[in-house]
């Protein structure tokens, strides 16, 4: 045996990574921050953006009937969406961000009875564009509406069968 100390063992050699994958590697991180930001600027532009209609289903209505709006950015609750049928707002039966249906509200029809119809959201101080609705007469009035005239004049009382005159009082 000697005296002499063990032989250290070969040094190891640390590999270092080329420069060409550092910046590949800065270069995909900077992608995933670009992807990242996309996304959340999608959704916030989602959500700041105003409503949007793409379709009402059915085309044509009937004053009183249910009509459904698709398309998206509208507001959960009830009273969030305000519907205008050419100015005139209609009731909100239910609501979803993507879905609304609305009854068609008592609009005055002309002579021929079918009124074309500018249908579009307000939420809060956005406004969505806009689609067309045709209009139709309600099967059945509501009550108390119609021909005002007729419903409201009280026939008058026929005259009563002439009776003859009764003589004078005498005086006494």
């Amino acid at each position: 045996m000697s005296d002499a100390p063990p032989a250290a063992p070969p040094p190891v050699e640390r590999r270092r990574f080329p420069r060409r994958w550092r910046r590949a590697r800065r270069a995909l991180v900077g992608l995933l921050v670009l992807i990242a930001l996309g996304v959340l600027g999608n959704l916030a532009f989602r959500r700041l953006g105003g409503p949007r209609i793409d379709a009402l289903v059915p085309e044509q209505a009937r004053i009183g009937e249910a009509v459904t709006l698709e398309g998206r950015g509208f507001g959960r609750a009830l009273e969030d969406n305000v519907v205008l049928f050419s100015d005139m707002p209609g009731r909100t039966l239910s609501a979803a961000t993507d879905e609304l249906v609305v009854e068609v509200p008592d609009l005055e029809l002309p002579p021929e009875g079918r009124l074309t119809v500018s249908v579009k959201v307000q939420l809060e101080e956005n406004e969505s564009n806009r689609a067309s609705l045709v209009v139709l007469p309600a099967l059945q009035p509501e009550p108390a509406t119609g021909p005002q005239d007729a419903e409201l004049e009280e026939p008058e009382p026929a005259p009563s069968p002439a009776a003859p005159p009764s003589p004078p009082a005498s005086p006494r």
